[in-house]
């Protein structure tokens, strides 16, 4: 097959592809560890479980990691089922049948072949769709940043004298920033080394004081 991205060598598309491959596997066990871990610590306080859930995406992207570093020191061949009596060598870019005989493959490997042979459209397609969510993240960091800047308008004393007194009871030690937000529509929590709580403008004077505090 052509080679689409010849900045990148074949040895590592075809191994971050089997990396997206096996992710898929690791992925459902990390989402059943999760699930176990949900119900066990139902009761737990809310914290541990942050603290556990944590741990596991960490544990994913590790997972994800070895397996692409084990794919990059891997030598690129596919060796077939010892009943074919044939090798079937295989790389990014061709397929080479040793023995002109042929071959009856198993399902396994007739799905890692068909893989591995069209290895440079699933690194492209991947690509793309890493590309369309990056600008996705960037488009929604912009909004935030605009959001929590722009047409905002600071609270009376009282209010900010109030998030101060529930953070101590929450145990938040960074400073929250209380406004007015001429652009939002519901109360938003944004950010988290600089978190501010943006509410609509005019809805101090709507609420009552009870309802206020609940948001």
């Amino acid at each position: 097959m052509k080679n689409w991205t010849p900045y990148i060598p074949d040895h590592t598309i075809k191994a971050i592809c089997w990396t997206l491959i096996h992710s898929l596997w690791i992925g459902l066990a990390v989402a059943l560890l999760t699930g176990l871990v949900i119900m066990l610590t139902r009761k737990s306080s809310a914290d541990l479980r942050y603290r556990l859930l944590c741990g596991i995406l960490v544990l994913f992207v590790v997972s994800a990691g070895v397996m692409f570093y084990l794919e990059m020191r891997s030598p690129g061949t596919l060796q077939l089922s010892p009943h074919a009596g044939n090798t079937f060598h295989a790389d990014a870019k061709t397929f080479i049948i040793i023995s002109k005989a042929e071959v009856h493959l198993s399902p396994l490997d007739k799905l890692i072949g068909f893989l591995n042979q069209y290895i440079n459209v699933i690194f492209m397609a991947w690509l793309l769709f890493f590309v369309l969510k990056s600008l996705k993240m960037v488009s929604g960091l912009i909004y935030i940043q605009r959001i929590r800047t722009y047409k905002v308008h600071a609270v009376a004393d009282e209010f900010k004298l109030k998030i101060a007194e529930f953070s101590r009871q929450i145990g938040v030690t960074r400073a929250v920033n209380l406004l007015q937000s001429e652009l939002v529509k519901v109360p938003v929590a944004v950010g988290w080394l600089k978190p501010v709580i943006l509410l609509p403008m005019g809805i101090i004077l709507q609420l009552p004081a009870e309802q206020l505090e609940s948001i």
